[in-house]
């Protein structure tokens, strides 16, 4: 019993590292207005600058609702704006005012690119291999197996988010996000996001 509990819980390990060795990394840059002394910041109206209204819609609604869990009042572009509705600075402005938020922001794909970055040699062990039946042992020969440095093409995706005070249309705050070999959207998305809360938080404007 107490092998089998050891069992399952190196399975849960190696499925978790799975995991988290795939999600996609972001890393931001910081600016911020010091002069800013309006406090924290309890609405605000979402906008994501892209062609793809799809994708738009993904980004607003996955920031708004991380807005929403803090508290924040949030509404995004494609909720508020008709639908062929041309964006620009006047009516985004004068929306955002009727809706009463005290910050506009704005997120915008800054480029996309591919890097090459050096994989450092490792090395991969399985439990199986340490097991005392030699039924097990032989039926995971491969479970050790040893990886040679490398160097790999990896995506790069830059987007920059900027946020604004509706009355003053003074910039903020502003961070330009690094998202590291992301799998989808999907994955930009949740990164960016998360990333984004977090240094609201950390610079104290939530």
């Amino acid at each position: 019993m107490f092998k089998k509990i050891i069992r399952n819980m190196l399975i849960l390990l190696v499925v978790m590292g799975m995991i988290f060795s795939c999600a996609a990394k972001t890393r931001t840059i910081i600016w911020k207005d010091k002069e800013y002394k309006d406090g924290i910041i309890d609405s605000v109206l979402i906008i994501g600058v892209t062609k793809k209204t799809e994708n738009r819609s993904l980004f607003e609604n996955a920031l708004k609702e991380a807005f929403k869990s803090e508290g924040v009042t949030a509404h995004a572009s494609v909720d508020v704006f008709q639908s062929d509705q041309k964006l620009t600075k006047d009516n985004i402005k004068q929306k955002a005012l009727d809706l009463g938020v005290k910050a506009v922001v704005l997120t915008h794909l800054f480029s996309i690119t591919e890097e090459d970055v050096y994989r450092p040699a490792g090395r991969k062990t399985s439990h199986y291999a340490y097991t005392n039946r030699y039924g097990y042992y032989f039926g995971h020969m491969d479970s050790v197996v040893n990886y040679p440095g490398k160097y790999e093409k990896q995506k790069l995706v830059r987007l920059k988010t900027n946020l604004y005070e509706t009355q003053t249309e003074k910039l903020i705050f502003t961070i330009s996000s690094r998202t590291m070999d992301p799998k989808s959207v999907n994955d930009i998305i949740r990164s960016v996001c998360k990333a984004f809360m977090q240094d609201l938080w950390e610079n104290d404007l939530l």
